[in-house]
């Protein structure tokens, strides 16, 4: 196969002595998202937002805590995607319904629990 810069990644997962070159070409590219989301996404508004409503699954978020050199970006992301979900939760509370925040069988405790199941079945690198 003739080589050009798209082929590149092809060929070097290829050059890669394992079983699946797809396998090596996905976890690179899982990696670079890691990197990009504590890296140049960080500062952009549009990423931010996005990091903010839908966070990271399991998987990704021990990938990213496990970066050195990348806790400062970690926790900046962490803390205005969980403010982000503080504020979403007490835009639910102060609805006005009858019974408390967390009564089982109210609305408002449906309602956060779909904000939970929601939140934590989204991932910004897994999208």
């Amino acid at each position: 196969m003739k080589e050009k810069i798209y082929t590149i990644p092809l060929s070097e997962a290829y050059e890669v002595d394992c079983e699946c070159p797809f396998c090596v070409i996905e976890k690179r590219l899982e990696q670079e998202a890691v990197d990009y989301a504590l890296g140049a996404s960080m500062m952009e508004p549009d990423s931010r937002v996005n990091s903010n409503e839908k966070g990271f699954c399991r998987r990704h978020f021990e990938q990213m805590s496990k970066k050195q050199g990348k806790s400062l970006s970690l926790a900046l992301v962490l803390d205005t995607h969980l403010a982000r979900i503080t504020e979403r939760m007490k835009e639910i509370s102060d609805k006005k319904t009858s019974g408390g925040l967390l009564k089982k069988g109210t609305a408002k405790h449906e309602e956060i629990a779909d904000l939970l199941k929601c939140i934590e079945g989204s991932c910004v690198i897994c999208e």
